[in-house]
């Protein structure tokens, strides 16, 4: 599974900048760091309102759980993706730059069914207010989700161009320590 980076039949850009101004590695620490500060407000957030609940004797929905598991998940895989990025790791990056193409996916899918629910739901009521409501809902969900499937696309290139830099590269980690010293003295005298 993570025996390389799959080849692409088309020519994907590779980058050497994140936002055309940050170094690539730096640029994608930043954003890693970012989202870490930004999921952990929204998840934060959630576990208030869901205490909240509780006590006010409220059942938290099913899908409130879901979401806040998945939160923690990516929580989870942007702090691999941290410590990878630190260490010039590549088995952390391709961890992060699978599940990433995958979340993304599962994103792509809840949006479409998502969509198709809310098309179902109201098809059966035929007022023109309705219909109104449907238009006005989608093009929002569309306006806010559009955004952040194309900004994790941009993440999932960038995270593919570090790790090709990565694999050309003859970066190594030498343990300097692990070696030990010798007196020269010591070696002499005997």
């Amino acid at each position: 599974m993570f025996g390389g980076i799959p080849r692409p039949r088309v020519d994907v850009p590779e980058f050497t900048r994140c936002c055309f101004c940050l170094p690539l590695r730096y640029g994608l620490l930043t954003w890693g760091y970012l989202k870490m500060i930004v999921l952990s407000v929204i998840e934060y957030t959630l576990i208030q309102n869901a205490s909240r609940g509780k006590h006010l004797s409220f059942e938290i929905p099913p899908i409130m759980i879901l979401f806040m598991t998945i939160i923690i998940l990516d929580l989870i895989s942007t702090a691999i993706f941290i410590v990878g990025g630190h260490m010039k790791h590549r088995l952390l990056y391709k961890v992060y730059y699978y599940y990433s193409i995958y979340f993304l996916i599962l994103f792509i899918l809840i949006f479409v069914g998502n969509t198709i629910d809310e098309i179902i739901e109201f098809q059966d009521q035929n007022s023109i207010d309705n219909l109104r409501f449907i238009i006005a809902y989608f093009i929002s969900y569309l306006y806010t989700t559009t955004p952040l499937i194309l900004v994790q696309i941009y993440v999932i290139l960038l995270v593919r161009s570090e790790l090709l830099k990565l694999s050309n590269s003859n970066f190594q980690f030498v343990n300097n320590a692990a070696e030990g010293t010798r007196d020269l003295n010591r070696i002499t005298a005997a």
